[in-house]
């Protein structure tokens, strides 16, 4: 009876967890997504010095890293390590 208890609060655990790490990912492609169209960095992190050449190269290339890396979230065989990368990224 207990074991039935502690499987129903693993399961909905999981299921909080998936959801919040979707939720993440959505935002993450989101902000890449907007990296790559504008060539910018995101608002939160625009005190990335204004140096020429090279900026907008480097916001579209950070910005198809947050949409690759987050998609890889969303994959249970790659979650732990795009978890990883995400971390030192961020």
């Amino acid at each position: 009876m207990e074991t039935i208890g502690v499987a129903r609060a693993n399961t909905e655990s999981a299921t909080k967890q998936q959801m919040a790490t979707s939720l993440f990912s959505i935002g993450m492609i989101a902000m890449g997504t907007l990296s790559i169209i504008s060539r910018d960095f995101a608002f939160g992190w625009q005190p990335v010095p204004a140096f020429q050449p090279g900026r907008e190269v480097l916001a579209a290339i950070c910005g198809v890293f947050m949409v690759a890396f987050s998609v890889a979230l969303l994959y249970r065989k790659t979650a732990a390590i795009a978890a990883r990368v995400m971390l030192l990224f961020l």
